[in-house]
């Protein structure tokens, strides 16, 4: 009887320490998700210099990258906002009339990160046009 209740003690304690150890070692694959942009909407021109960005958040637990380019990502010529949120929106501040901006977001996860999402430019209106 008394092994019977060691080993029931030692698998139960097996069992208990089997799965913390999973939950530490394994992590959602975050390399197959997509984030999906909200708002402001692709090519939007914009009145404020004061934006709201906003995605729609993933169902599994995430922390979210979140990157501003001016001009554009593949023609940079300032990153104006790198930094990450656990949130699905951010606000960026001080942005310049009549630039043009594109931003991004990827999820992250314990061990692995999504793709950025695809970039959505936006345009602050300045009454002189807009310069690159």
């Amino acid at each position: 009887m008394k092994n019977r209740h060691i080993i029931g003690i030692t698998v139960l304690a097996g069992m208990l320490m089997a799965s913390a150890s999973c939950e530490e070692i394994f992590d959602d694959d975050y390399s197959s998700y997509s984030v999906k942009l909200a708002a402001p909407a692709d090519s939007m021109l914009l009145a404020d210099t004061l934006v709201q960005l906003s995605w729609t958040p993933l169902q599994q637990p995430a922390d979210y990258q979140v990157q501003v380019a001016q001009p554009k990502f593949d023609s940079l010529a300032k990153l104006v906002k790198d930094t990450i949120t656990s949130g699905s929106s951010i606000r960026i501040t001080a942005l310049e009339r009549g630039k043009k901006y594109q931003w991004r977001v990827r999820a992250i996860g314990k061990n692995t990160v999504s793709p950025y999402s695809k970039p959505w430019m936006f345009f602050i209106q300045n009454n002189q046009g807009l310069e690159e």
